[in-house]
């Protein structure tokens, strides 16, 4: 049995060659609108998140200062 190997074509990596049969269809314009005031609000939920933390954190330490003056704790 004789095997032959033709190494006249170069062969082409697998991914260069998905990448070729995949193609990323144009987002519409409305999609990509929507999707940065999604990211826009969800940053701005974080800090309201971060910004209510350091509000309780604050709180109770005042509540702890004032039980304390008072004797409560």
């Amino acid at each position: 049995a004789v095997i032959v190997i033709d190494d006249d074509e170069p062969e082409q990596p697998i991914e260069k060659s998905m990448k070729k049969e995949v193609k990323e269809e144009p987002v519409p314009s409305s999609e990509v609108e929507l999707q940065q005031k999604v990211i826009k609000l969800e940053e701005k939920l974080q800090r309201a998140y971060r910004a209510a933390g350091e509000y309780k954190e604050r709180a109770e330490a005042a509540e702890s200062r004032l039980d304390s003056k008072y004797g409560i704790k």
